[in-house]
């Protein structure tokens, strides 16, 4: 400011424009409430010198100044009017059929509150995924708000997501907000115009919408700098840089609420129905729609303005996936056309890893498979999921995983079927391979044995498992995305690592008691392996498969699958592997009651695992035959195989087989009458169960501990222990479950109970 305009502003000669009171403001770096009271004095005074023909040089003239109804159009009082004319009321009609996101719109309403916020920044930014409704929501929002903010409802759509035309740029934003303002004659520059801006709402209390915006670069310039002013953004990204925002994330509606929508927007084909709309079909009607708002009104639309259609007809249209995009449009609106404008907008980079996507067959996303689809390291497929989870094109359901909502899935597939097939093969080969390799390493990190070998090296490498945790948590976590890669794999005939696969996930879904899974994953590999023609490979599956049926008890089917993999491994020439299969088909002949043929059948297992130098399935011979001489009464030779089994187990095999041995040295003590050393071994297989979370393993034997203390005539301890036992056999859906509860029966009048001991089992 020049010292000619300060003597002519001190003189009263002239009245300070408001952009150049703001900067004033802003030199002199005043707080928000001192600024808007300078503000307003300097418009009041020069909105009164104008209207009432008193402008300083002007001598009492009825005509004002250009520069005062320059200002005096900047704040509204174009000609005599109250403050609040200059702003419309421009709030786009709220939706009749609004339902559900109460929890979401009584979050929006509190934080416009005054009494709870009342420092400058009241903004709110909204974000989701295209079609999930935030349009929507603002608008209900900025009705209920109408009345905290009487100066005025500002809406603008910025164009961040609409077809065929461009984000609208801040100085194109600030020109329709100074004009809305009232304000005439706008600056040139955006710094100057976001200025005028700020002035010309300074101390109003405005409610300011801004709709679709693409980023916080768009909105920043035109946020208004009052605290009595409020803006409510919606976007399709997270708008994590908009400084002092609060942000309110929208997922998929519930399930209630999806269906009451659903309800609302049909309602003219509900009230001409005989009955309402059956609430099973409309379940699964919103669930087809991924319950994702836009697209249950473009159902509801469809169904409403079908009236030959009945919700089945509307179910088995949308069940066909290939199609359920397609009918999910309704004129110029349809979920593809939304998730269209979202994709588009990517960057290519990240939009090639968005289409690839469309290959994955899993459920869950790392950064690690998309990598290995994509090509690229580590580092930039989380950078591509990152910025994709801000577009919501993906959710991230847990730091670092993501999930592709159901609609999006559909069309990230759409999209990946336009890539030439070798693409497609290659991107699916490289993911298969990456899967294939990371569970032969977690595998190995859990203690499995006899696993196939690994295959090629791969890009990116696979993960390192640096303990049993953290390998048995990523089985845990994959187990959906290995059952659909192994599909995949078989589809695409990569046979190896089908059966690779199958062999490296078996220890895990032992420990985890999935027999049915385990079978379901065998059955797979036994067909690749057929066809890839190789006896190594073939035998390893087939005892990969009776396994899995003996945990069945489908015992014929596992002899038959046990016994060919025996002649397999007796046609190679391979003693070690067909003493393993001996070890497996005794165990069937002690289920089946042949307790005569599984001894037999151990015994020679057990001597060739001396000549080949197995220690480890030396201590599991040891550890069934005694077994199995407890099952048919002969405590003697029971105990006898049982403690020779305890040194070479302890040695040589892991917690699982030690646990199973310790528990049938207990029962072999009650069985004989010490019921101190078998109270021993108890203590000593639950300290080593709960150390490896074997819950299962730990619940068994908390049935039979309980089963010593009652013998002892310790019932509140034993009853403690079955209690645990019900719980944990209960939680996992048990057959046991029945026997722990059975147990829990009336308590007997003598109860020799010591407590002393509770804290070791429970």
């Amino acid at each position: 400011m020049s010292a000619h305009t300060i003597i002519t502003l001190e003189t009263a000669k002239r009245r300070p424009r408001l952009s150049t009171v703001a900067a004033l403001a802003d030199a002199l770096h005043l707080d928000q409430a001192h600024r808007d009271r300078l503000i307003a004095a300097a418009r009041d005074t020069a909105a009164t010198a104008a209207l009432d023909g008193d402008a300083p040089g002007s001598a009492g003239a009825t005509t004002p100044t250009a520069e005062a109804v320059d200002d005096a159009a900047r704040t509204g009082h174009r000609d005599g009017s109250t403050a609040t004319k200059g702003v419309r009321r421009a709030l786009p009609r709220a939706v009749g059929d609004f339902c559900g996101r109460l929890r979401e719109l009584t979050q929006l309403l509190a934080a416009f509150d005054h009494s709870s916020t009342p420092t400058a920044g009241r903004i709110v930014a909204v974000d989701g995924m295209a079609g999930v409704g935030k349009t929507t929501l603002a608008i209900q929002a900025g009705h209920a708000l109408a009345e905290r903010f009487p100066d005025g409802q500002v809406f603008l759509d910025l164009r961040g997501h609409t077809e065929g035309q461009r984000p609208l740029s801040p100085s194109a934003a600030l020109d329709v907000l100074l004009r809305d303002a009232g304000v005439g004659s706008t600056p040139a520059g955006v710094e100057e115009k976001a200025a005028a801006w700020r002035a010309a709402v300074a101390g109003r209390r405005l409610l300011v919408v801004l709709d679709n915006a693409a980023s916080a670069a768009q909105v920043r310039p035109l946020l208004p700098g009052s605290e009595s002013c409020a803006v409510l953004v919606t976007s399709r990204a997270r708008l994590t840089t908009l400084d002092g925002a609060r942000t309110l994330t929208l997922s998929v509606l519930p399930d209630p609420e999806a269906v009451g929508l659903l309800t609302r927007v049909a309602s003219d084909r509900i009230a001409e129905s005989v009955a309402p709309l059956p609430v099973a079909d409309a379940r699964e009607v919103v669930a087809l729609c991924g319950r994702l708002p836009l697209a249950i009104r473009i159902a509801g639309a469809r169904l409403r303005h079908h009236p030959s259609w009945t919700v089945r007809d509307l179910v088995a249209r949308l069940r066909a996936e290939n199609d359920r995009l397609d009918e999910l449009a309704v004129a110029d609106r349809g979920v593809a056309g939304a998730f269209a404008l979202s994709y588009d907008t990517l960057p290519a980079d990240v939009a090639r890893v968005f289409m690839l996507l469309g290959l994955h067959p899993g459920t869950t996303i790392t950064a690690e498979p998309v990598a290995a689809l994509a090509e690229t390291d580590r580092r930039q497929a989380a950078r591509h999921l990152d910025a994709l989870a801000d577009a919501h094109l993906l959710e991230e359901t847990a730091p670092g995983r993501y999930a592709l909502h159901d609609l999006l899935r559909v069309y990230a597939r759409r999209l990946a079927a336009r890539l030439p097939d070798a693409e497609r093969t290659s991107a699916l080969r490289r993911l298969v391979g990456w899967y294939a390799r990371t569970a032969h390493c977690a595998a190995t990190a859990i203690g499995a044995a006899r696993l196939l070998a690994p295959g090629p090296a791969i890009e990116p490498a696979p993960l390192d498992f640096d303990a049993e945790d953290a390998a048995l948590a990523w089985f845990d976590r994959e187990q959906g995305s290995l059952d659909a890669s192994m599909s995949t794999a078989a589809g695409l005939g990569l046979h190896e690592d089908v059966c690779r696969l199958a062999v490296a996930r078996q220890h895990h879904l032992v420990l985890r008691h999935h027999a049915d899974d385990r079978a379901a994953t065998f059955l797979v590999a036994l067909t690749s392996a057929r066809v890839l023609d190789d006896l190594q490979v073939l035998a390893r599956v087939l005892c990969g498969l009776g396994s899995a049926r003996f945990d069945q008890r489908r015992y014929d089917d596992a002899q038959a699958s046990f016994q060919e993999a025996l002649e397999t491994y007796l046609s190679l020439g391979q003693p070690a592997g067909a003493a393993g299969v001996r070890l497996d088909l005794a165990c069937v002949h002690a289920e089946k009651g042949d307790h005569d043929g599984a001894i037999g059948e151990m015994t020679r297992a057990y001597h060739e695992f001396v000549e080949v130098g197995d220690h480890r399935r030396q201590g599991l011979c040891l550890v069934n035959i005694g077994e199995i001489n407890q099952r048919r009464g002969n405590l003697t030779e029971a105990l006898r195989y049982s403690l020779a089994a305890l040194p070479v187990t302890r040695a040589h095999n892991n917690a699982y087989v030690q646990i199973t041995l310790l528990g049938n040295l207990a029962g072999i003590h009650r069985q004989t009458g010490d019921l101190q050393q078998a109270l021993r071994y108890h203590r000593e297989q639950q300290e080593m169960a709960r150390a490896v979370r074997a819950e299962l393993m730990r619940a068994e034997g908390l049935l039979s501990y309980g089963d010593t203390l009652a013998a002892l005539g310790r019932y509140a301890d034993a009853r403690a222990r079955w209690r645990t036992a019900h719980e944990l056999l209960h939680r996992h859906d048990h057959p046991l479950a029945a026997t722990a509860r059975a147990r829990l029966g009336p308590v007997p009048h003598q109860d020799r109970t010591s407590v002393d001991d509770v804290s070791l089992a429970t």
